[in-house]
Parts: structure tokens; C-alpha cells; sequence
């Protein structure tokens, strides 16, 4: 059911989605400044902790590891592509974080093909998606699954590096040697400036993702839902929401249950308040471990 509601302070029409709880605003500039706002508080509080994570990782590799030791190391490039696929199969790397990872593996000596089947299967495969996907849709699927992302990561990867000219991928080389013949890909100017942008940007989305969580406790100490037409509010709290993606796949599968009226989920804490009447928590529970969260605890 969608109704609309007008904004009197600035003459504009909100259409509100109730079932999703999502407001989407009409019109050019209203969604101009909501692209925006995505862009640069929600996008950026989903992906700033696996950024930061990456870049640490791959700083640390990047003092460690001699350059070239791969390349030295290792007999081929399709053996690198088996030890990064091994490696990054059970072990959950955000597409954010890997990218950085990627370019720095390629600067240690692993070729543009094993750093693109890091990309490829990093993300796609982890311990926590395999279980799920074998609980939920079966062992054969999970097979089709695995053997579709590993057969397309390996072909991607021995393309790259047996057909594509090699002087397309040379990263590796021109950071090896930056520091010695003093060429930069960019400014330093526009580097720094844009490392300092990035960093008021996600100090930015945490300090606004800290108010909205202080401001949602602070609705839900003062707010007179629980005893409202006697409706039972119920608290659980779940695991594994890392995003504002996972929050809305908890909200609607919550939602999906009949009797639900409010759903209200708190993605720092974890935190869900569920109001209804009737409810069947058993399956609201079990919808939510379907598609992958862990319920931490209950009536909380």
C-alpha cells in the first residue's frame, strides 16, 4: 500500500512505501539530494569499516612481504590462482576490501589473473554462505553453486593472463619502481586531497550513523508503543547484519510473517522490535536464520 504525504515546510510530495518503510522522494531535486545522501552517509557507513580493514591488510602485506616475492615463489600463474582460490573460499572478503588486496598481491608478485579470481571468489564465497546455501537450497545446489563461481573465476583469470597483453597489468611493476624514478600516477596534491575527502567522509557517516542510533534508543525509551491497543511487543536480537542490505532483508522477512504490524531494527546493536498481534515467533525465527542471521537472544 502506498500513501502520500506532503511536506507543508518545503511544498514537496514524499510518496511513503509502509510495506518497506522506506521513504522515496518526487521529484528532480529531491532526488538529486537523496542520491546524495546515499551516496555519501549510507553507501559509505555500509562499506568504510571493510575499506578500512582492506587498506590495513593490504598496508601490512605491502611491509612484510618483499616485492616480487610471488612471482619468484611461485611456478606458475595458475598455481597462484589455486592458492588464492583456497584461500579465499571459506574466508569472507568484502568486494570492498578485496579490491585493495587485489592490487597489492599484484604488486608482490601474484599475476592479474590470480588477483581477479580474488575478486571474483572473495566476495561470492565464505563459510557462512556455504553453509546457508547448503541448509536452504541443498547439497546439489551448493555444488552448482561452488562449481559455477571456481570454473568462472579460473577461466576469467587464465584469459587475463594468457591472452590479454601483459602490458595491460603492469601496476605491480610501476609501483615497484615509483619510488626511485620519482613518476607518480597522480598529483600529490590530488592524492592527499583525496585521501583527507575520504576521511571526513567516513568520519562523517560514522558520527551520523552513531545520532541515528542514539536518537532510534531514545524514541524507543520515551515511546508508548508497547502498551499501545495492547499490542505485545516483542525484542529479539540478531547477528550478522553488517549492512544496511541485511537490515532491510531481516525487516522483510520479519514483515512476511502475518500479524506483524511495526518492525524496528537497530543495525548497530542488533536490536529488533517486533509488533503484532498473534505472532508466530517460530517462524519469524526460522525465516531469519533461512536466509543466514543468527538470533542472539530473545525478549531481551
Amino acid at each position: 500500500m502506498v500513501t502520500k504525504q506532503i511536506d507543508h515546510s518545503s511544498s514537496e510530495i514524499i510518496a511513503e512505501d509502509i510495506e518497506n518503510g522506506n521513504e522515496m522522494p518526487n521529484g528532480f531535486y529531491p532526488k538529486i539530494k537523496e542520491m546524495f545522501r546515499y551516496s555519501f552517509i549510507e553507501f559509505l557507513q555500509d562499506i568504510s569499516k571493510w575499506l578500512i580493514i582492506g587498506l590495513l591488510i593490504s598496508a601490512l602485506i605491502a611491509a612484510i612481504i618483499p616485492d616480487d616475492f610471488f612471482a619468484v615463489n611461485l611456478r606458475s600463474n595458475f598455481i597462484g590462482m589455486l592458492i588464492i582460490l583456497v584461500i579465499s573460499g571459506p574466508v569472507y572478503i568484502c568486494a570492498t576490501a578485496s579490491v585493495s588486496l587485489a592490487a597489492v598481491l599484484m604488486m608482490k608478485g601474484f599475476s592479474p589473473g590470480a588477483a581477479l579470481v580474488l575478486l571474483m571468489a572473495g566476495p561470492a564465497t565464505n563459510a557462512a554462505t556455504i553453509t546457508m546455501i547448503g541448509k536452504v537450497l541443498g547439497k546439489k545446489s551448493l555444488i552448482s553453486y561452488l562449481g559455477t563461481i571456481i570454473t568462472g573465476a579460473l577461466l576469467a583469470g587464465l584469459f587475463i593472463d594468457y591472452i590479454l597483453p601483459p602490458e595491460w597489468f603492469k601496476l605491480s611493476e610501476h609501483f615497484g619502481h615509483m619510488g626511485h624514478n620519482h613518476q607518480e600516477m597522480l598529483p600529490l596534491w590530488l592524492k592527499t586531497g583525496s585521501a583527507i575527502l575520504l576521511s571526513l567522509l567516513i568520519l562523517n557517516g560514522y558520527l551520523q550513523k552513531y545520532l541515528t542510533s542514539r536518537k532510534i534508543k531514545m524514541e524507543a525509551m520515551t515511546s508508548s508503543w508497547s502498551i499501545f491497543n495492547s499490542d505485545r511487543i516483542t525484542t529479539i536480537q540478531v547477528g550478522g547484519m553488517t549492512c544496511n542490505h541485511c537490515k532491510e532483508n531481516v525487516e522483510n522477512s520479519i514483515r512476511s510473517v502475518k500479524g506483524v504490524e511495526e518492525v524496528d531494527v537497530d543495525l548497530t546493536t542488533g536490536i529488533v522490535n517486533i509488533k503484532g498481534k498473534s505472532i508466530d515467533m517460530k517462524k519469524i525465527l526460522s525465516g531469519i536464520k533461512d536466509i543466514g542471521y543468527q538470533i542472539k537472544s530473545e525478549d531481551i
